[in-house]
């Protein structure tokens, strides 16, 4: 039975309870859904898609969600402009003046008979952005409604839910997320124990250690419980433990990601400097760090997509950015190595903005430039996503 160990820190802990990180039966989200912004359509297109969503947003059960008319009444009494609903800053304070935990924002954009719909879900609270989605929707206006359901779930999953196992007997296990906490068949969640907590060096507490026991999956689900299968762990699992649900795989791509058979510069929000191999070296374990752009081989990489993730192969050297040891620890390496097809070497891109989250298969956390450092060499590192800038990309084409 493999077991992992990691740690969550306080700003985690927060984030557990109202965001992606883990959402605690039966406790819904208030939410605001700001009129999306209309690229290429009518604005009444945008409203009446922004419409259904807070429709098939709240039937999902996971949340609260304020009334449009409400929205307008604030945007009114405070003589926000109509870039508060693109402008981050303001729709972080609308959200505010709304006393909602999140806030959505986004754009409708019409391409021919295909919508595109993108959303960003901001924390209220800390202004991070912490959901980013994309859906496409084919076949003009008429499929609409469906895709919007299809992209309500899809947001839900990325949220998560969090619970605990309820009853534990030779032939069922049940856990205390049901149908109206947003629970569905087939939905496959982490079991984890609660180990010690973490303190400063002032006593503070700022986070606590789980232990990775197996997983479970859905094979029934009721209004209050779900009874579900082991997958792993079998032996290993106890009453009491927490159910953390894993977000399932995006298949809908949208237009958001790099085309293959194309070199990108992949660069920092916070620095404005590029990945980049040390010295243009063409060795395995080679180590990758951020630079100033110049353009030489070793700043230039192609996306080669595996599914929903992609490896990210040195022009200069043929090889891929890669978690060193198949580590899942926070700091560890990002180097490059000979692609050997191992969930270290695989990343999914999840947008934000014009910027990329680059996530690893392997352990679910993200390019990092340590220390938030600007300086030319400054490492390259897997942390746990947070939505700081120095873990958000841009990818722009090149060649």
């Amino acid at each position: 039975m493999k077991k992992r160990t990691y740690t969550l820190l306080i700003v985690a802990l927060y984030m557990s309870f109202v965001s992606f990180g883990g959402v605690q039966a039966r406790d819904r989200i208030k939410l605001a859904v700001m009129d999306f912004h209309e690229k290429n359509t009518s604005p009444e297109n945008a409203e009446a898609v922004t419409d259904l969503l807070r429709t098939a947003l709240f039937n999902t059960g996971r949340f609260v969600v304020i009334e449009r008319d409400r929205i307008q009444q604030i945007i009114e009494e405070q003589k926000f402009q109509s870039t508060g609903y693109t402008d981050m800053d303001q729709a972080v304070e609308i959200g505010r003046l709304l006393n909602v935990q999140k806030i959505m924002v986004g754009t409708v954009n019409k391409l021919g008979d295909t919508f595109v719909i993108n959303t960003r879900m901001v924390d209220v609270m800390s202004g991070v952005v912490d959901v980013a989605v994309s859906k496409k929707s084919t076949g003009g206006e008429s499929n609409l409604p469906d895709a919007i359901e299809e992209f309500a779930l899809m947001i839900v999953d990325r949220i998560g839910l969090e619970g605990a196992i309820i009853r534990l007997e030779e032939n069922r296990v049940l856990i205390d997320l049901g149908s109206r906490d947003g629970a569905r068949h087939g939905q496959v969640f982490d079991v984890l124990r609660k180990g010690e907590t973490i303190r400063d060096l002032k006593g503070r507490v700022i986070g606590t250690e789980y232990e990775e026991m197996g997983s479970v999956e859905i094979t029934n689900v009721e209004d209050g419980f779900s009874e579900v299968r082991v997958r792993e762990g079998s032996g290993s699992i106890e009453l009491g433990d927490i159910v953390r649900s894993v977000p399932t795989e995006q298949s809908d791509y949208g237009d958001i990601y790099p085309v293959e058979n194309a070199w990108y510069k992949i660069v920092g929000m916070h620095s404005e400097k590029c990945i980049d191999v040390k010295d243009s070296e063409t060795n395995s374990g080679a180590n990758v760090q951020i630079y100033s752009w110049h353009g030489k081989a070793n700043q230039l990489w192609m996306f080669v997509r595996s599914g929903p993730y992609f490896r990210i192969v040195s022009k200069n050297s043929g090889k891929c950015l890669d978690v060193k040891g198949a580590s899942k620890n926070n700091g560890a390496n990002i180097q490059q190595s000979e692609y050997h097809g191992g969930d270290n070497q695989l990343w999914k891109l999840e947008s934000v903005g014009e910027y990329f989250k680059i996530i690893s298969k392997k352990s679910g956390k993200c390019l990092d430039v340590k220390g938030y450092s600007k300086e030319n060499g400054a490492n390259v590192q897997q942390f746990s996503c947070n939505g700081g800038s120095n873990q958000l990309w841009k990818i722009e084409q090149v060649e």
